[in-house]
């Protein structure tokens, strides 16, 4: 099984991994999308501009808006919307296989970015039997940094749009298809001389010792770095 968590908003995302999925579904295992939302406002107000947003012509949508869950007849995937605060329901969450994690940026969303809710989400990935990946459009040093000190192995993920590069962040258990695309030497020479090298945190001090966890990372030290 692969489960996908992610926020919600217009399910751009979602929509995009489950249209995706179907394409190759035929011997796949099963799909399971779980989408955390507070306001339901702006799924509503796309899903009735369907000629604006042409990825919602699907059933999915409708049924995550009436019923708050979806399961497709043709294909193995399941939807499921929870309705809540995300960062109340992590605990309570399916151990992830796959994040889209796309709050807004941290100058609004700290809360979302900073290393003591990345260290959740990661010990939430840990409790279960797969590898997880954490897929972000940010490149940012202090959201990297932030990732790094709160367990996880970071990468340099695909760009999109205007952004030559995004961010994938990993579980041990993925390193052996994200080894290669590992942030290494020059990234961790450009973080110590960097003014944004600090990891976000909702403390109103900077604490030495998660710099130190960075430069202790097992992402660097097994390099030898």
């Amino acid at each position: 099984d692969r489960t996908l968590g992610r926020g919600h908003g217009r399910r751009a995302n979602a929509m995009a991994a489950i249209r995706s999925y179907e394409k190759i579904a035929g011997a796949q295992a099963k799909l399971r999308v779980v989408s955390f939302e507070l306001d339901l406002d702006p799924l509503r107000l796309a899903n009735s501009h369907l000629d604006r947003f042409h990825y919602l012509r699907h059933q999915a949508p409708n049924a995550i808006l009436g019923q708050g869950e979806w399961s497709s007849q043709k294909f193995p995937i399941e939807w499921k919307l929870v309705l809540g605060d995300f960062l109340e329901l992590i605990e309570e969450s399916p151990p992830p296989q796959l994040i889209y994690f796309d709050p807004f940026s941290f100058k609004t969303n700290r809360e979302f970015w900073c290393v003591e809710t990345l260290e959740r989400i990661h010990a939430r990935a840990q409790a279960g039997t797969q590898a997880t990946e954490l897929f972000t459009y940010s490149s940012s040093t202090a959201v990297r940094a932030s990732l790094l000190a709160a367990g996880f192995y970071v990468s340099k993920g695909a760009p999109t749009g205007p952004k030559g590069e995004t961010t994938i962040a990993s579980t041990a258990k993925a390193l052996p298809w994200r080894k290669e695309q590992l942030l290494g030497k020059e990234w961790l020479e450009r973080w110590e001389r960097s003014e944004a090298r600090w990891p976000l945190t909702l403390a109103e001090t900077q604490e030495n010792s998660l710099l130190e966890r960075i430069r202790s990372h097992p992402q660097f030290r097994e390099a030898g770095l």
